[in-house]
């Protein structure tokens, strides 16, 4: 997905900075936090230099996300401006191949639905036409 000044995220970020960015997307979008997340991340890009200094502070509670040698990579991926960018690509990306799943899911979850009702229909004509 192209973001920022038309700028690829695997032509900007190396494909390990990349696969921390999706493995944080991925954890956001499983707690479906995607929406309220892009919001937060939207308002403070403007900050995230500064954001990614205070994350030393925050090293503590990180651990229920990353690893700590993840985590530092992490830090270092804030201090580039675009990375902010990326990380709300990837999100959206996960969000949206989530919501397709989840409406893949209904349309078979009404079919089969659908299918069970149709041979319960069926079995009551044929007890009927045996009596």
């Amino acid at each position: 997905m192209l973001f920022g000044d038309n700028i690829i995220p695997s032509e900007v970020f190396t494909e390990e900075q990349n696969t921390i960015l999706m493995k944080l997307a991925k954890k956001v979008v499983d707690m479906q936090m995607g929406v309220p997340a892009i919001m937060f991340l939207e308002s403070v890009k403007p900050l995230n230099f500064v954001g990614s200094q205070a994350l030393a502070f925050l090293q503590p509670f990180a651990t229920a996300l990353f690893t700590l040698k993840d985590y530092d990579k992490f830090r270092i991926i804030l201090e580039d401006r675009r990375s902010i960018e990326a990380l709300i690509c990837h999100i959206e990306d996960m969000e949206d191949k989530r919501r397709i799943e989840i409406k893949e899911r209904k349309r078979k979850d009404r079919e089969l639905k659908k299918q069970k009702k149709e041979e319960r229909k069926l079995r009551k004509e044929l007890r009927k036409n045996a009596s």
